[in-house]
């Protein structure tokens, strides 16, 4: 925020906001914010993941979404931060696993923050920079489906993904916890 301003949207992709959410829910020990984090992590970052190990292995780009961050000038810090992608599903699975076995209130948070976040993706931020891929696809074939029609099947389509995976992380990490 501070170097690009509040008005750009880069900090309110789901993966930034995974990062967020996945942290607070470390520093409280809060299986409900880690879980439902967790599974948006799970459905976002993977794309992110693939896409940057296919641009580092044939130096092309797969879905574009790690484009930016190969472009000149971009700065050296950036960079390197931007490989958080990496960790943290494996950093809140881990926490997952050993904290405490009781049921969360996970699907809550993720009726509540993911119906937010598009909200927020699609009514605050301008419509070219397509936060969260709410208003057009972010893969460059698919681009011809934007449109409203688009954005509420989009949203309703990945709300109902984050909540089958959170659904499956509370039940089987409940079951497989070592504490």
């Amino acid at each position: 925020i501070l170097r690009y301003g509040i008005d750009q949207g880069f900090y309110w992709w789901f993966c930034n906001l995974a990062l967020i959410g996945t942290a607070f829910g470390l520093f409280f020990k809060h299986r409900g914010w880690l879980t439902g984090f967790l599974s948006i992590a799970c459905f976002t970052q993977i794309f992110w993941v693939i896409d940057n190990q296919y641009r580092i292995f044939t130096g092309e780009n797969l879905f574009g979404l790690v484009e930016f961050m190969y472009q000149p000038g971009l700065p050296i810090d950036e960079f390197l931060l931007s490989h958080y992608h990496y960790f943290t599903i494996p950093v809140a699975l881990i926490a997952l696993i050993y904290l405490p076995q009781k049921k969360s209130n996970a699907l809550l948070l993720i009726s509540i923050f993911n119906p937010l976040i598009f909200g927020v993706s699609y009514f605050f931020f301008p419509r070219s920079q397509n936060i969260n891929c709410i208003h057009e696809p972010c893969f460059p074939g698919l681009t011809h489906w934007a449109g409203p029609l688009y954005s509420i099947l989009f949203w309703l389509i990945i709300f109902l993904v984050h909540l089958l995976i959170g659904y499956y992380l509370e039940n089987f990490l409940v079951k497989t916890s070592y504490t």
